[in-house]
C-alpha cells in the first residue's frame, strides 16, 4: 500500500478556466499524481476541495490544520473576538473556525476588489469588528498583499488587534 503525503498541492488555485485557452493546471497535476502507481493521497488544507474528485480512483484523505489551530486560538484570543475571512473564498473556512471556537454566528468577511492580478485596490467589510480582536484564517499566503489590506481595513473599522493564520506560506 502506497500513500502520497502532499502537505501543499501546487497549482490547486488553478481549478477553473478564467479565460479562453487557459489550462486547468490543477487537473493536470492531479491526473499525473493519480497515475503514478500509489493507492491513496493525504492532503492538508486544500485550496479547492471540489478538485478532490479529479484524483479518482485514488483514496483521498483531506486533513485540516484547524485541529491543531483551535486549541492555540482558544489560549490566545480574548473576548470579544471575531473570526474573519480575508476574501469570499475563505468564508466556509471562517464559518468552520467560528463554529469550532463556539462562536457559530460570529464571523465576518472582507470583500476585496482587485485592480489587476496580485493587486488589491479596495476592501469592504461585511460584518462588524468594532472593539473586537480579529483572527483572519486562510489556507495560503503568497505575497501577503491581501492580508495587509484586510488587516488595515479591520483596524480602520475599529478592531483592537488583528491576528492571521494560514496553513501554507508560499
Amino acid at each position: 500500500l502506497i500513500t502520497l503525503v502532499v502537505p501543499y498541492l501546487a497549482y490547486n488555485r488553478q481549478d477553473r478556466k478564467d479565460k479562453p485557452r487557459s489550462p486547468i493546471t490543477t487537473a493536470v497535476m492531479q491526473r499525473m499524481l493519480a497515475r503514478s502507481g500509489e493507492d491513496g493521497i493525504l492532503l492538508l488544507d486544500m485550496h479547492s476541495e471540489p478538485t478532490e474528485a479529479v484524483f479518482d480512483p485514488l483514496k483521498v484523505d483531506h486533513l485540516y490544520a484547524s485541529v491543531l489551530a483551535i486549541p492555540y486560538f482558544q489560549s490566545l484570543l480574548q473576548e470579544p473576538y471575531v473570526v474573519g475571512a480575508p476574501d469570499h473564498g475563505a468564508t466556509g473556512r471562517a464559518r468552520g473556525y467560528a463554529k469550532r471556537l463556539g462562536k457559530p454566528g460570529d464571523w465576518v468577511v472582507f470583500d476585496k476588489v482587485r485592480s489587476e492580478a496580485g493587486r488589491v485596490s479596495g476592501v469592504t467589510l461585511i460584518g462588524s469588528v468594532e472593539n473586537k480582536d480579529v483572527i483572519l484564517v486562510d489556507d495560503m499566503i503568497d505575497t501577503g498583499g491581501t492580508l495587509i489590506k484586510v488587516a488595515e481595513s479591520a483596524k480602520l473599522n475599529g478592531a483592537r488587534k488583528v491576528y492571521a493564520f494560514a496553513t501554507h506560506a508560499l
